[in-house]
């Protein structure tokens, strides 16, 4: 992200062809810790503000188990 100024994401991974924004930040710190660590020795949670009427613009949906 530093290299792009910070104003995008890297490319994704080929293992990992979609991003979806977690928002529980429980949550995203235990997918970090569990699941990323372990694979790929290390883990990131990026918090950040985004506008509410832009956010309103999309539906959340859960993605695997509620």
């Amino acid at each position: 992200m530093a290299a792009n100024g910070w104003r995008a994401f890297p490319p994704r991974l080929p293992e990992q062809p979609i991003f979806y924004p977690v928002l529980n930040e429980e949550y995203d710190i235990q997918i970090s810790r569990d699941w990323n660590v372990p694979y790929y020795g290390v883990g990131y949670v990026v918090r950040f503000a985004v506008d509410t009427a832009y956010l309103g613009q999309f539906a959340v949906q859960n993605a695997g188990d509620a």
